[in-house]
């Protein structure tokens, strides 16, 4: 059970710390208090529905929130998705951040940019 615990701790730190390391900027990671999961919060220049279809094509796939919230916080603009990541070894997680971190920014690459209220 302690080894359990020690290994999932492992990569509960692992992954949140690659992924702010080599993430662009505009992204921030988020924990969640759910166990072995990320959120990234995006920018309003890629939508979490266009990122998780980007990432499911390399065979990784993250929950994009604007398709599971409440309509009232939807309207506010989360714009977040959610990675678990229980049965991933390290090196797993350490190779997933890689490729999280490449689609993110060929999609910020050529994303148009957004027009800003005012």
């Amino acid at each position: 059970m302690q080894q359990n615990r020690e290994l999932l701790q492992t990569r509960c730190d692992a992954l949140p710390r690659v992924l702010a390391q080599a993430l662009p900027k505009q992204v921030r990671v988020g924990a969640m208090d759910t166990g072995a999961q990320v959120c990234l919060h995006l920018p309003d220049a890629v939508r979490d529905t266009a990122v998780a279809e980007a990432l499911r094509q390399q065979r990784i796939v993250v929950e994009p929130m604007s398709r599971r919230v409440w309509q009232t916080v939807a309207a506010r603009g989360l714009n977040t998705v959610v990675l678990g990541y229980m049965g991933w070894s390290e090196a797993v997680v350490v190779q997933a951040a890689g490729t999280i971190c490449q689609v993110l920014m060929d999609l910020l690459r050529t994303a148009e940019p957004v027009a800003l209220p005012g």
